[in-house]
């Protein structure tokens, strides 16, 4: 069941923004599903980017296919590990019990799991959601930053442009939302999650 629920709602990023996001109203303790659901609304934004003017003309077909290849990549791995976690947390609440076993057999890393555990007992909200940044951070920088194809992109002139001209940036509105409730954030060292 649960893997059948992850893989429908990984079949892509708007499938995937709307399970954070429907996840995030029901359970709006877990803070980390609404920006993951905010951040993977902008990653949409920015692979629809790549399909208009200008960066039809400025970027070759082929370095645009490897730009929304590491986003799509990213974003599949990212909900793949972390969408079984928020669905056994929902389960504990309907249940009581909370199946440690399963997370392992999820492939749910030891730090995770504690963090779990930790959150159940003190509820801290702002640590889990730490927690969670953390872990997905270093998760992507260990399955997919360190392929060589990758790696490669990360030290090109074009995203060391990028980065330079701050066109990596991640924005979130507030509501009511007006002219002056949008907040951003540009990305950097995207690539280095220690930084």
């Amino acid at each position: 069941e649960m893997d059948r629920r992850v893989a429908t709602f990984n079949v892509d990023n708007i499938a995937r923004t709307k399970a954070y996001e429907q996840f995030g109203r029901k359970h709006p303790e877990i803070r980390w599903a609404r920006l993951a659901g905010m951040v993977s609304r902008n990653a949409g934004w920015n692979l629809t980017d790549l399909t208009i003017e200008p960066f039809r003309s400025l970027l070759s077909r082929s370095t645009r296919q490897n730009i929304a290849w590491i986003y799509e990549r990213a974003n599949w791995l990212i909900f793949r590990d972390a969408y079984p976690q928020l669905l056994m947390y929902e389960a504990y609440k309907r249940t009581g019990k909370w199946q440690v076993l399963s997370l392992q057999e999820h492939g749910v890393s030891i730090f995770m799991i504690r963090e779990w555990n930790r959150f159940l007992e003190e509820k801290d909200e702002w640590r889990l959601l730490i927690a969670l940044i953390i872990n997905e951070q270093m998760m992507v920088e260990e399955r997919l930053f360190q392929r060589s194809k990758v790696e490669a992109f990360f030290q090109s002139a074009l995203y060391k442009m990028e980065s330079y001209l701050h066109f990596s940036h991640v924005l979130f509105p507030q509501l009511p939302c007006t002219v002056n409730t949008m907040y951003g954030e540009c990305v950097k060292n995207f690539a280095n999650p220690i930084k």
